[in-house]
């Protein structure tokens, strides 16, 4: 079983926050238009306040989302760079998990019994 990346994992997540946050940004802005045109120009513009704070918001979670892809293609890079090993009798492994939050990207073992561990830093 091929386990997804810490990073794709957390791409996927924040992919998926941009849209609801964006979702909620498009009918905040409908609803600003309904009450404009019912005659609550107060009430409008809190939902247009409301509207640009999602906005924002949704922007900031693709940005984030745009960083962990650039950190899930490096891992994808690495994985298919150590697979070249296990042709010769190495070990590989990806995406252990880790206690707390994140994994350990990849740990190599030699037929030797030595181990390498690569972590990816931010």
């Amino acid at each position: 079983m091929v386990r997804s990346s810490f990073p794709r994992r957390q791409q996927y997540q924040r992919l998926r926050r941009a849209a609801a946050s964006g979702a909620t940004a498009l009918a905040a802005g409908a609803l600003a238009i309904i009450a404009l045109r019912a005659g609550a120009p107060a009430l409008a513009g809190a939902l247009a306040l409301v509207m640009i704070g999602l906005v924002i918001e949704t922007r900031c979670w693709l940005r984030l989302a745009g960083r962990s892809r650039v950190g899930a293609r490096s891992e994808d890079e690495v994985r298919a760079a150590l697979a070249a090993l296990q042709t010769e009798g190495w070990q590989v492994r990806h995406s252990l998990p880790y206690r707390g939050h994140g994994d350990i990207d990849s740990v190599a073992i030699a037929p030797t019994g030595i181990s390498f561990v690569i972590v990816f830093c931010p």
